[in-house]
């Protein structure tokens, strides 16, 4: 393989790393979001003894910040992350690199430019210290995805078999009210 394809890969390989790193970060603000605004709302409905137009419009608010965090926590941020931001991100985190990756970048789509291949053959021998994985450290990637399935797991935990008000309360939110269950305020006369 040339050093121009040799060069490219590298750029694939920290873009895919940079685009992990953002899906991870996603993915726990959407399942954060999701156990804050469920607790959030439990704790309101249980001071208004959970009526059934506050759980439909507690559901509502549920959706909502879950729209608003998968839209900016997620899709923002992939959709921003191009080839020419990774390239970007490498280079100020390496002043090293003296902006050969992004003369590089820039110049990628001129085949006929005669010096493309000295350019990439001595980018590449710069790239050598700068792994993918310095960019997004592997225990950051451990930590977003450690954040995300905890915060999964509480949630589901607290919906199945969560104790007391916040456990009925979870469970009224996300699965409905359930037909042998008696509600946790009742008024008898």
């Amino acid at each position: 393989m040339s050093n121009h394809g040799d060069l490219n890969a590298y750029i694939a390989r920290l873009q895919q790393r940079l685009r992990l790193g953002a899906w991870l970060r996603g993915a726990a603000i959407f399942t954060g979001t999701a156990l804050t605004v469920t607790v959030g709302m439990v704790l309101v409905l249980n001071r208004l003894a959970f009526p059934e137009h506050g759980v439909t419009a507690a559901r509502w608010s549920i959706f909502a910040a879950l729209a608003v965090a998968a839209v900016y926590g997620v899709a923002v941020p992939l959709m921003g992350l191009t080839r020419a931001r990774a390239v970007g991100n490498v280079e100020a985190a390496n002043p090293e690199m003296e902006q050969r990756l992004t003369t590089f970048q820039e110049r990628a789509g001129n085949a006929g430019d005669p010096f493309l291949e000295l350019l990439a053959a001595d980018t590449l021998a710069r790239t050598q210290y700068v792994t993918p994985s310095s960019l997004v450290p592997d225990k950051r990637l451990f930590a977003l995805g450690g954040a995300g399935l905890g915060c999964l797991a509480v949630l589901l935990w607290m919906i199945a078999a969560g104790p007391g008000y916040m456990g009925y309360g979870a469970s009224l939110l996300w699965t409905g009210p359930k037909k042998n269950v008696s509600p946790l305020y009742t008024i008898t006369v």
